[in-house]
């Protein structure tokens, strides 16, 4: 439905419940993206923001993602602004955070250079309390009469030099917003680290799209440049502003998670750098590695991709409370990729005396129920766990003042966790303490599983419809999460997370295997030496590739229908250039965790039919997925590939059964393919709605010397010509490709 548009006055205007104030606009936008803008414009105007997710998997565009994602919001969302606050929003775009800051504050007064994109935020942020003002910063800011308790810089402060004009522009910002703010008020700046480590890993400069601009010193580059954290504290000092840091994950631009100076990470806790939606970029190293050293090095605030730089006027304050709430947020995590029925934040708090407590925030309404079972789910454990070296972390509800669920409050916890126990151990090469260690984790979980596995509906919506082996044990509440990461070691081992948790029976071995799987994740696999900890637990071979689909399985039901930045990565990320393969290749390299597929429903494949999904990818060159054949489909093809390749098949199961794989390479062997094409294809005929499509292959990428060779090879052996099998089932329907020959892939 349009929005209302209503002059108030020659210089104000009402979109719906939203103040547009264009007394300072010049008349023209000094800055545009165009059709984009366009496009956005006609986007929030016709879909919810619960629909923006798809939409961007739908537009596959950077341009997009940037500034319709929800995750934008989580820069801000753990601020503790309240309905008492005003606010001021410097350079609020298309207004990816000003909803955020117009549900937390009183008033919030956002300015923008731009009349279109300012119209994109009044549509899309329809409320009252939001006051758009349009102009120049330096021409708007004359006429302001209000103080105010939060003045937000999100991307801001690194552009001074283009909007203020000063011989020094970036302390004349400083100094400017300086007068403007309220007692104990706080200037809110997030901006990229110069020295930030994804730029020493191959990254381009944000600004500039250069090579080590920023680090290189910006030499002939323009006036927009950021700062290192050294050169960010001077700028304040000189304009006697104090100064706390904050470290957005894995920037400020799509954070994940929030770290201050007061909880840093943990090692191997950087899961997230592998996003790149923007530009191509080479990846020299890598650099969760690299910031787990700095990390242990105490220098991570260094190389910190982004900070978020909260300044105020007195250093007493900024010590003691983030504004006037009387708390300091050390820590922010934001687990809202998720279902909307999941989303929630888990925040580490500080109060005026020092008190530490664990908060988990609902992230939207459908989260609320979720969290009041976790409590349940809390009081279920520490009955089970009785008499056994488990116990799950004190919780508690914490209700508004109108009596409304609000969050949950856990104990801070302080001590080693089982991970970091097992790191100290395998440090020293004390591998029978580890597996002395390891033993008694499993006994204890099988002290639990005092029942027998038997499979139910329950089971089956959330793990999938996987066959496990007769004799499992399960227990009567599995929590799924006693990860060693979960686990505290203080008097008794303190289970500090219990989110999944479930009342229906688990196979116990499946928690053991989640276990060791997100630990070796980031250990590596031969952490216990040549100890393996899979044949500890008994975890067969066979066990674990079962376990594996669980866990794919239970992603898929976390994220429900919402795309997460893996997923749209997989879909439209750019490519990222390892060191070793740009050396020998010389040039870009498609990301085999993308596959390409395309659904038949009876009219033939077709470009709009087509949908990307995200592999699994091992030791470099072991691609795997899983995928479920959407209603009426016929017939599916996959595109594992974009260029001349190698590929031995491994495995590939429809419900869990070996199925007929037919391909346009040239059959090598039993199981080995061949593609001198750029469009190599696989495709299932005889498929069923709604069955599991499983796929195992080992991919080879062939430079072109070989690929030349191989082709010429198979040319001059008829026999493999005579070998090869024609199925021309094609001609029922068109086919991608006129005369397009497949061949059966024999396992």
């Amino acid at each position: 439905m349009a929005n209302r548009i209503k002059k108030t006055g020659k210089e104000k205007r009402k979109i719906d419940k939203v103040t547009l104030d264009l007394s300072a606009y010049s008349g023209r936008d000094l800055y545009s993206e165009g059709a984009v803008e366009d496009m956005l414009l006609q986007i929030v105007r016709t879909r919810a923001p619960k629909e923006y997710n798809r939409v961007i998997a739908e537009k596959r565009s950077w341009n997009i993602l940037y500034h319709l994602s929800h995750i934008r919001e989580n820069i801000v969302d753990f601020l503790p602004i309240t309905k008492n606050d005003n606010v001021l929003e410097v350079g609020a775009g298309c207004g990816a955070i000003s909803g955020a800051l117009a549900r937390k504050a009183g008033h919030v007064t956002s300015i923008e250079l731009s009349k279109r994109r300012s119209l994109i935020n009044a549509v899309r942020n329809n409320y009252e309390n939001l006051e758009i003002k349009v102009g120049n910063f330096q021409d708007i800011e004359k006429n302001l009469q209000d103080r105010y308790d939060y003045i937000l810089l999100i991307g801001v402060l690194e552009y001074s030099g283009l909007y203020i004009d000063d011989e020094y522009p970036f302390d004349r910002m400083l100094e400017i917003l300086k007068g403007r703010l309220a007692e104990e008020g706080r200037i809110i700046a997030a901006i990229e680290n110069k020295y930030g480590m994804k730029y020493f890993a191959g990254a381009r400069e944000d600004h500039t799209g250069g090579y080590y601009d920023g680090i290189e010193g910006y030499r002939d580059t323009g006036r927009v440049r950021t700062f290192s954290k050294k050169e960010l504290i001077s700028l304040a000092e000189r304009n006697g502003l104090y100064t706390r840091f904050m470290y957005p994950y894995p920037d400020y631009k799509l954070p994940v998670s929030i770290y201050s100076d007061d909880r840093l990470p943990f090692k191997g806790e950087l899961t997230e750098t592998g996003f790149n939606f923007d530009t191509e970029r080479l990846r020299l190293f890598s650099e969760n590695d690299a910031l787990d050293s700095a990390v242990e090095s105490g220098m991570f605030g260094e190389f910190s991709n982004s900070f978020l730089v909260e300044m105020g006027v007195g250093e007493e304050a900024l010590k003691g409370t983030l504004i006037k709430s009387g708390i300091k947020v050390l820590y922010s995590k934001h687990s809202n990729e998720r279902d909307l029925k999941f989303a929630i934040r888990t925040d580490i708090v500080e109060g005026l005396l020092g008190d530490r407590r664990v908060m988990k925030y609902p992230c939207s309404e459908e989260a609320v129920r979720h969290l009041e079972i976790m409590q349940a789910h809390y009081l279920s454990q520490k009955m089970a766990y009785e008499g056994t070296d488990l116990a799950p972390n004190t919780c508690r509800t914490i209700k508004d003042e109108a009596g409304e669920f609000k969050c949950l409050e856990f104990e801070y916890l302080e001590g080693k966790t089982l991970a970091e126990a097992f790191d100290g151990l395998i440090e020293v090469r004390n591998l029978s303490g580890a597996q002395i260690m390891l033993r008694k984790y499993i006994d204890t979980l099988y002290l639990l599983a005092d029942e027998d596995y038997s499979e139910t509906q329950e089971f089956r919506r959330v793990f999938g419809a996987v066959r496990v082996p007769e004799g499992e044990k399960s227990m009567m509440i599995t929590n799924i999460d006693l990860i060693f990461s979960n686990i505290i070691i203080n008097n008794k081992w303190n289970v500090i997370d219990y989110e999944w948790t479930f009342d229906f029976p688990v196979p116990v071995k499946y928690v053991i295997y989640r276990a060791l799987y997100y630990y070796l994740g980031s250990s590596g696999e031969n952490a216990f030496g040549e100890n393996d900890p899979y044949e500890t637990a008994g975890i067969t071979r066979e066990e674990k590739a079962i376990f594996r689909r669980m866990e794919s399985s239970f992603q898929r039901y976390i994220a429900g229908d919402r795309f997460t930045l893996v997923t749209l990565n997989s879909i439209f990320g750019r490519n990222s250039i390892p060191r070793e393969r740009a050396v020998r290749l010389g040039g870009l390299v498609q990301h085999p965790e993308r596959v390409k597929l395309y659904t038949d429903c009876g009219g033939g494949f077709a470009e709009k039919d087509v949908r990307y999904i995200g592999a699994d990818v091992e030791d470099g060159d072991i691609v795997s997925f899983e995928t479920v054949i959407p209603r009426n489909c016929v017939a599916l093809r996959i595109d594992p590939t974009e260029y001349p390749c190698m590929i031995k098949v491994l495995s590939f199961t429809v419900n869990g059964k070996d199925a007929e794989l037919l391909t346009n390479g040239s059959i090598l062997e039993d199981g080995v393919v061949y593609f001198d094409t750029s469009d190599p294809q696989f495709l299932v005929n005889n498929t069923w709605a709604g069955s599991t499509v499983a796929f195992v292959y080992k991919l080879e990428v062939l430079e072109e010397m070989f690929s030349n060779s191989i082709a010429a090879l198979i040319r001059d052996k008829e026999k493999l010509e005579k070998e090869r099998e024609r199925k021309g089932f094609m001609s029922r329907r068109k086919a991608p490709e006129e005369g397009q020959k497949y061949n059966r892939v024999r396992l």
